[in-house]
């Protein structure tokens, strides 16, 4: 995983440049699904909505190149629970997160 930048405290995989081939790989050898978690920390300022759409849009290409190949995909925005933030705060981005659309 990569820094999307370092301020915003938010991770975007970086590995999905040779998803396709791997895709093709894990399907001949009988793969029927196959999951991926994009990371956000919650902070006063963070998740920002430019590290939400980056990770919806993460998930959704790695959805789409799974299908390519007949691959289900099961996409998870794993919002982590560390840090000082309030139950109101998880929530706020969780429904944040789960509403964005790609």
């Amino acid at each position: 995983m990569s820094p999307l930048r370092p301020a915003l405290c938010a991770i975007s995989p970086s590995s999905l440049d040779r998803l396709y081939q791997r895709c093709a790989e894990y399907k001949k050898h009988g793969a029927d699904f196959a999951k991926w978690r994009c990371v956000l920390k919650i902070t006063k300022n963070t998740p920002s909505q430019l590290a939400i759409m980056e990770n919806a849009n993460v998930l959704a290409r790695y959805a789409s190149i799974c299908q390519m190949h007949g691959i289900v995909p099961i996409v998870e925005p794993e919002i982590l629970p560390d840090g000082e933030h309030d139950l109101q705060r998880c929530q706020y981005v969780t429904e944040k997160v789960s509403e964005e659309k790609v």
